[in-house]
């Protein structure tokens, strides 16, 4: 869980959150995390609000899949481990597991995903509610017959325990394509 924005921070604050050794010496923490200074001087208020875990929405802008007489599918699959899978299936079957949260593991800090979506034709998921990650979610937009849809999913993260602060959001452009053959 980050280090509180505000009041004070201590060593032991410091130390449960990045690790490390006794004595604890703040000089170990150097660019532990974005905004924390990686020489020269750094002071117990550097660490307000970060966190050891980092999360990476920027695994995909764009997911398109398309099918040749076939039905076409474009999903993303989130983990409670912390990887995404982005998975295409068409004329085409293309897969891909990335993290989205680093470092992953079992022992992660709960956290739930909101994904809204700008046209709700072929889609399907838990829209525009938060979900929790151990429920593995995944949301998609698929088509079977002739023509396209398309849709902005946009994805929010956040720690389960702290509802109040959105860690990461990110916009992707969703497709699936169906073409047909004119005799």
């Amino acid at each position: 869980m980050p280090i509180p924005n505000n009041g004070p921070v201590s060593a032991d604050d410091i130390q449960d959150e990045f690790g490390g050794s006794n004595p604890i010496s703040l000089s170990e923490y150097y660019g532990a995390a974005s905004g924390i200074p990686s020489s020269n001087q750094i002071s117990f208020s550097n660490f307000r609000g970060k966190s050891a875990v980092v999360l990476n929405l920027s695994f995909v802008s764009r997911l398109d899949a398309y099918g040749f007489e076939r039905s076409a599918l474009a999903r993303l699959d989130f983990s409670q481990f912390g990887t995404v899978e982005t998975f295409t299936e068409g004329s085409d079957i293309y897969s891909d597991t990335t993290d989205w949260i680093t470092p992953g593991g079992s022992n992660l800090p709960q956290y739930d995903v909101y994904v809204s979506r700008s046209s709700s034709g072929g889609t399907s998921g838990s829209f525009d509610t938060w979900v929790n990650l151990q429920t593995s979610p995944n949301f998609s937009i698929s088509r079977s017959s002739s023509g396209t849809y398309e849709s902005t999913f946009t994805v929010q993260v956040r720690e389960a325990a702290n509802t109040s602060n959105v860690s990461n959001t990110k916009s992707i452009i969703m497709s699936a394509e169906v073409e047909t053959r004119n005799d």
